[in-house]
């Protein structure tokens, strides 16, 4: 049988941990919301293109398309081939979104897809590495392949994961 000190000790670290917990789920809580105020308008985030020129998610260029999807994908990643594979089959409908798909993959590896894929045959889609891990920093991003649509520059909805194209087009029919 413990003695009165060893019981107390006992009390007070249960105490602890029962009020540390809570706190902590706050603090993460409090952290995601933070990250998600950060992207409710498209962040001035700078990526490279495949040339290493720089682009500004904000670039005043983009403004022909009221529509942005910014995807971060890895090159190796299947699913994020899938979603490519489905970029391109509905390529006549996705003509006025720009998607910007960003990676963190060297640049061997991001020319590889983009001619594995005919990318240059999809001027709205934009490949674009991110050296400075951005996509972490500032958007947050732990799961690949991760959907962030903007309407407007305004955030309409975020996606963590594996999805069909429906669900980036909800407006559009028979994708």
């Amino acid at each position: 049988m413990p003695g009165p000190k060893r019981k107390s000790l006992i009390i007070a670290f249960v105490v602890a941990v029962v009020l540390a917990l809570p706190a902590a789920v706050l603090i993460t809580i409090a952290k995601k919301r933070e990250k998600l105020e950060k992207v409710s308008a498209l962040p001035h985030s700078v990526f490279l293109t495949c040339s290493g020129k720089p682009f500004v998610l904000t670039d005043p260029r983009s403004g022909k398309y009221s529509r942005q999807i910014l995807n971060f994908f890895s090159p190796d990643c299947e699913h994020c081939q899938y979603m490519t594979r489905s970029y391109l089959r509905c390529r006549d409908k996705l003509s006025t979104t720009q998607i910007l798909m960003i990676t963190i993959a060297d640049s061997a590896s991001v020319a590889k897809f983009k001619c594995d894929y005919h990318l240059d045959s999809m001027p709205n889609i934009i490949l674009l590495r991110d050296t400075a891990f951005e996509c972490t920093r500032t958007f947050g991003i732990t799961v690949i392949p991760s959907f962030f649509i903007y309407e407007d520059q305004k955030l309409a909805k975020k996606i963590v994961g594996e999805t069909k194209i429906e669900n980036l087009f909800p407006d559009e029919k028979n994708l």
